[in-house]
């Protein structure tokens, strides 16, 4: 059975690769929708298959290309085709041949998936770079703004020291104002007193005043009856000296003695001072 596969397989041309590769799909990003968006044509450039059917271009040297064609199979005869047992030598160079093909293939395979890990850590490593510079310009504007936001909270300082001191200002000047208003009002408690007591005085003032021109008015009073009694006693002396020198002259008229006057009674001052 199995000698039978390995002459049957050489009967049909080689499987043709598929035209999909590493980049020619989208993925979903997984950088809900922030990041930058990379088209698959950019991340990757599909190179159109070749007329071998390998869809992708492998550089190789000369040596490999000339064992490559060493190692082509020959073309066979038509007596070896069909369902006809070969010869034990072609059926050897034909497993030979095979194996050499599967080796090959089986390297070409190992490029291939070499390669499309070299695109897979390329892209991480730009999806990486991506992310990086975006977190950066997003740390600097963060950081904008914090400085921005410090530059606020500064100024809001500032003022809300500028509205205490203004706040003690006002207060110290309430204190004042009290204290100046106490002081007035103290003032004020003195002067009513000190108005108080001129007023007292004043009235004693008057009331003296008033006794004064009343024991000057009995003064007056009692000058002007001592005044009255002044002249009546002069005009009763000389009434007196008068009937001394009539009596005087005339001792015989009048019975040969003088006559005796009565005393005037003396002005009583203290009938003025009552």
């Amino acid at each position: 059975m199995s000698d039978w596969s390995r002459m049957s397989s050489t009967r049909f041309g080689k499987e043709e690769e598929s035209l999909i590769g590493p980049g020619s799909y989208e993925l979903p990003t997984t950088m809900d929708e922030r990041g930058v968006l990379i088209v698959a044509g950019e991340r990757w450039q599909d190179e159109k298959c070749d007329e071998s059917g390998v869809p992708f271009m492998i550089y190789e040297d000369s040596t490999d290309k000339s064992k490559l064609q060493a190692s082509s199979k020959p073309r066979r005869a038509l007596s070896a085709k069909e369902n006809r047992q070969p010869a034990s030598q072609n059926v050897m160079d034909n497993y030979k041949g095979e194996k050499g093909y599967q080796q090959e293939s089986l390297e070409l395979e190992q490029l291939r998936r070499r390669l499309a890990d070299e695109e897979k850590r390329r892209a991480a490593a730009e999806a990486r770079a991506s992310d990086l510079a975006i977190a950066k310009k997003s740390a600097g504007i963060a950081h904008a703004q914090l400085q921005s936001q410090e530059k606020k909270n500064e100024l809001l300082q500032k003022e809300l020291e500028e509205v205490e001191a203004a706040k003690r200002d006002a207060l110290r000047r309430a204190c004042d104002l009290e204290c100046e208003k106490g002081r007035g009002k103290k003032a004020l408690v003195e002067k009513e007193q000190q108005a108080a007591a001129l007023q007292k005085s004043l009235n004693l003032a008057k009331a003296q005043l008033e006794e004064r021109a009343k024991k000057l008015e009995e003064l007056s009073s009692a000058t002007a009856y001592a005044e009255q009694m002044r002249h009546e006693a002069e005009r009763l002396r000389q009434r007196l000296e008068d009937l001394q020198q009539r009596s005087a002259g005339s001792p015989s008229k009048v019975g040969g003695s003088p006559c005796k006057v009565p005393p005037l009674p003396s002005p009583s001052p203290q009938r003025g001072l009552r």
